[in-house]
């Protein structure tokens, strides 16, 4: 089975405004109403690693809980400065942490990654394991990219940190107004 076929099989719960794990008590719980992976998904070379969620209720924002302004249209040129969070799993670790980490990445200029439409950082330091989905800010605040997977591409060569470039998304409105209803992407509104 294809991601996108097991998605139509799966529930999700939207967890908003974890740090800790062990604390809880300030978090939004929303369950999601419809899940929408991208309708080209490629499970195979990871094209359009991106699903949409329409939850139940609306989030509250709060000083945890905040909306981010997504990247737009990429010009070719590198972000120099990007910050990669989650609680995947570091290093040998068996476990997930319980607390949100971050670590700063410096996108690379690759071949592979260009050709492929990612955005890659190449080096150990990047997302655990666990991290898939996570986003990829940069130093204007802006969501650049979605985690996606880990490829290595040679034994002697470091592997390549992959995320998914949100902007390449940006121009396929369609996409996401056909699953949405009421949908603000920065300062364009559809309706």
């Amino acid at each position: 089975m294809t991601k996108n076929k097991i998605s139509k099989y799966l529930s999700y719960t939207v967890s908003l405004g974890v740090h800790n794990f062990r604390d809880n008590k300030k978090v939004q719980r929303i369950s999601a109403e419809k899940a929408f992976p991208h309708k080209d998904y490629d499970p195979i070379n990871h094209k359009n690693d991106m699903m949409l969620l329409m939850l139940n209720s609306k989030a509250h924002f709060n000083k945890n809980v905040q909306p981010i302004a997504l990247a737009v249209q990429d010009d070719g040129s590198l972000p120099k400065s990007c910050i990669v969070s989650g609680w995947g799993k570091r290093d040998s670790s068996d476990y997930m942490s319980p607390v949100l980490m971050e670590v700063n990445v410096t996108l690379t200029d690759n071949e592979l990654c260009a050709q492929n439409e990612w955005y890659c950082s190449d080096g150990d330091a990047g997302p655990g394991k666990g991290d898939s989905g996570g986003p990829l800010v940069c130093e204007d605040g802006k969501a650049y990219g979605v985690v996606s997977f880990k490829y290595k591409p040679a034994a002697d060569e470091p592997p390549l940190n992959c995320y998914t470039k949100i902007p390449e998304y940006r121009n396929q409105i369609d996409w996401i107004s056909e699953h949405m209803s009421y949908v603000c992407i920065s300062s364009v509104l559809l309706d």
